[in-house]
């Protein structure tokens, strides 16, 4: 069972060109093609529901990550805002089923083809509601993107 899970903060950028590119994360989209540098690599913790929480009402997070098997989560509990937008995009083998959740709530859930990529749209939240997205397919969960 291999598990691995990257995330960054918006504010940052590496400048590292042996390991990534310079990106400008105050653009107001994100495409495939864009190269994320993760400041952090999570090993098996991002199979687990995140503990921890961050504030993004001034900013996006981008994260990436790839599991056999298990469901992946964001290492963060996302609030701050009332609306949110999340790209996600399919780089794994099979399907991935993406979901926005608290415990107790699901407030988004689409199935992404793979290859393909899409954006969930949250709104009416309240913004100290503290959510988490989970990712999962059936064998290969490999997945970019962003919420903001």
């Amino acid at each position: 069972m291999s598990t691995m899970i990257g995330a960054m903060p918006a504010q940052a950028a590496s400048t590292d060109v042996n390991q990534c590119e310079i990106v400008d994360y105050n653009i107001a989209y994100y495409d495939s093609l864009t190269t994320i540098c993760p400041d952090e690599i999570m090993y098996p913790d991002t199979t687990s529901i995140p503990t921890n929480s961050k504030d993004i009402s001034t900013g996006a997070y981008y994260f990436s990550g790839q599991s056999y098997y298990d469901t992946l989560y964001t290492k963060y509990k996302f609030y701050g805002k009332s609306s949110y937008t999340i790209h996600v995009v399919n780089n794994g083998s099979t399907a991935l089923t993406v979901k926005a959740k608290t415990l107790t709530k699901t407030y988004a859930s689409t199935v992404i083809a793979v290859g393909a990529s899409t954006d969930l749209s949250l709104s009416g939240m309240d913004a100290s509601t503290k959510f988490y997205i989970s990712f999962s397919s059936d064998y290969n969960t490999n997945v970019s993107g962003y919420i903001k």
